[in-house]
């Protein structure tokens, strides 16, 4: 079943509903629907820091990828622990724990932390909302965890930790052998998971008041630097799929930016594009692009 066999239901002859379940349906409790509303983010407030202050911030970077995963330090692998368990109802008392072993230590250390934390919330987007969670609660018992943010989400730290300098090319099948297209395939596809794990942690973090609108500017960029070349290669649910969730992503930026924003803007310019010419965009992922839109 496809989207298009969905929406042709539309038009189709429909069996009646027996009374029993009309019965079932007028015995409900009917209320208004409440709508959402974004919770406004708090905002930190700005300190003017010299390019020095943040360079040793930067030097370290390469070092602490390297030992992201290293169990060398009694502390840092009790935080593993916790982070790598922390659900929604322990969040509060195991980022209090994280935040006292943080301040017992120094910088280095706590960059460390920070470090991990990132990598866990981009590498794993359906933990972004909660490691975002952690990242707020952190910010307020630590304010040096909030100048660490903005060099971590910065283009430049993003393509360092997660060697994203170069994008890698959708490969050739008829170039190579099947095993080989496969092996290159998966590795095109976390790229892309990568990145839209970007666009994503970072967007929860700019609701929560934690990053500026610029950082995630350069997020959104990230994501969609070959999002138009993707849309218009030969039909491939793989390269489908990719294409949907980075959609699914703009959708869910348009409901905090609202009509009008540089993510309407974007969506405009995708739609404006044939059908003919965009195999991998499917309808469903028109539809959201329409949503992003049409959203006020």
């Amino acid at each position: 079943m496809n989207s298009t066999l969905l929406y042709s239901f539309r038009s189709a002859v429909h069996l009646p509903i027996p009374p029993s379940v009309l019965d079932m349906i007028g015995a409900m409790q009917l209320a208004p629907v409440a709508p959402i509303y974004i919770k406004k983010p708090k905002k930190f407030a700005l300190q003017r820091r010299s390019p020095a202050d943040d360079s040793w911030r930067r030097d370290i970077i390469n070092d602490l990828k390297a030992t992201i995963r290293q169990k060398d330090d009694p502390d840092y692998e009790v935080i593993i622990g916790i982070i790598n368990k922390v659900v929604k109802s322990t969040l509060d008392e195991k980022t209090k724990t994280i935040a006292e072993t943080i301040s017992k230590r120094d910088q280095t250390f706590r960059m460390r932390v920070v470090n991990f934390i990132f990598d866990r919330g981009v590498s794993m987007p359906f933990y972004a909302k909660l490691l975002a969670d952690m990242f707020a609660q952190l910010c307020e018992a630590l304010p040096a965890v909030h100048d660490d943010l903005q060099i971590y989400c910065s283009l430049d730290t993003f393509n360092k930790m997660f060697d994203q300098s170069k994008t890698i090319s959708f490969p050739d099948l008829t170039s190579m052998s099947k095993q080989q297209f496969e092996d290159e395939l998966c590795t095109w596809h976390k790229q892309k998971e990568l990145r839209r794990g970007f666009g994503v942690f970072a967007s929860e973090l700019h609701t929560r008041g934690l990053i500026s609108e610029n950082l995630l500017h350069e997020a959104v960029d990230t994501v969609l630097s070959d999002f138009e070349e993707n849309i218009r290669k030969p039909k491939n649910e793989v390269v489908s799929e990719s294409v949907d969730q980075v959609v699914t992503l703009l959708s869910e930026m348009a409901k905090l930016f609202g009509k009008g924003s540089f993510i309407s803007d974007k969506a405009k310019q995708l739609l404006a594009i044939p059908k003919t010419d965009t195999p991998c965009l499917g309808m469903r992922s028109r539809f959201k692009l329409e949503d992003c839109v049409h959203k006020v």
